[in-house]
């Protein structure tokens, strides 16, 4: 892969996850609070939790396969965990959107979009190595 090609995969990537990173970093704050209510037996932050916990395991595959993209001999997760993690990942966003998106989402609906378009991308450049 060409060098300007690799720069604007990773602009790619910064641009379209960005977002959505750092909502992921502002949800970590809330995981105490969402543990203690599970202990308290309220089980109203578990679907929190589990976007918190899915979004982490996404942005790893995501890490993982652009790091496969650009230095295909570099040694990343296998090609199952990819796909899995990436689906909780992609289930996450959906997640978010649907929690969200109760009270009606305008231009904001472009957050969930990106990554969204984004992660096929991805998965298309990463196709030989993904779904071995």
């Amino acid at each position: 892969m060409r060098p300007l090609h690799k720069t604007l995969l990773l602009l790619e990537v910064v641009i379209c996850f960005g977002p959505m990173l750092i909502l992921l970093g502002a949800g970590l704050i809330v995981i105490p609070v969402s543990i203690m209510s599970l202990v308290e037996g309220e089980f109203g932050g578990l679907p929190l939790l589990a976007m918190i916990v899915g979004g982490g395991l996404g942005i790893t595959s995501l890490i993982a396969l652009t790091l496969k993209i650009l230095d295909p001999n570099s040694s990343t997760l296998t090609p199952r965990k990819i796909q899995l993690f990436m689906a909780c990942g992609v289930l996450s966003i959906l997640g978010f959107y649907f929690f969200v998106g109760r009270g009606g989402v305008g231009w904001q609906a472009v957050f969930f979009v990106l990554p969204l378009f984004a992660s096929a991308h991805l998965l298309y450049l990463g196709r030989s190595y993904a779904f071995r």
